[in-house]
């Protein structure tokens, strides 16, 4: 038993005609009859009640129409938590200085940060000396530039 198995049981439950569930799975009738008795081969019940309208589930048919659904469900979340990890968004960091200073930082050195650290967007603001010196002593920013002097009791300095 696989998910197309599990699908094209599905269908067949919801639509209670195999004809008209063929054509939604892209499959013959005679091909998704026979899906449906190896299905009940390997779990030995009928699934079905074949009558001249079509088909009524059997109450095994009800359990493995609930259990289906479910495992259905659990398969599209997990899937869907691995698209999202791969579409992870970058980090933001939010860089300060004082007027002026940015202007020291190269082309190059910008394009090297983002090839090493490609999930870091850098956000960069520019302050007066007393906002800039304010913003890193609360934390709001994670690098910073200040025109010297700096207390190098209150920052890292290079």
């Amino acid at each position: 038993m696989d998910t197309r198995d599990l699908k094209a049981f599905l269908a067949v439950y919801e639509q209670r005609n195999i004809s008209s569930a063929a054509k939604t799975q892209f499959i013959t009738a005679q091909g998704l009859s026979k899906l449906i008795k190896k299905l009940e081969a390997e779990l030995d019940v009928e699934l079905f009640l074949r009558n001249a309208h079509g088909v009524e589930p059997t109450a095994y048919g009800d359990i493995l129409y609930q259990n289906a659904k479910d495992i259905m469900a659990v398969l599209e979340h997990v899937k869907a938590g691995i698209r999202d990890k791969g579409d992870k968004k970058a980090a933001d960091m939010k860089l300060i200085s004082t007027f002026g200073a940015l202007e020291y930082l190269t082309i190059d050195f910008l394009m090297d940060f983002k090839e090493a650290y490609p999930d870091i967007n850098l956000n960069f603001q520019e302050y007066p000396d007393k906002d800039v010196d304010q913003q890193l002593l609360h934390d709001e920013a994670e690098i910073g530039f200040i025109a010297g002097p700096v207390d190098t009791s209150r920052y890292h300095s290079f």
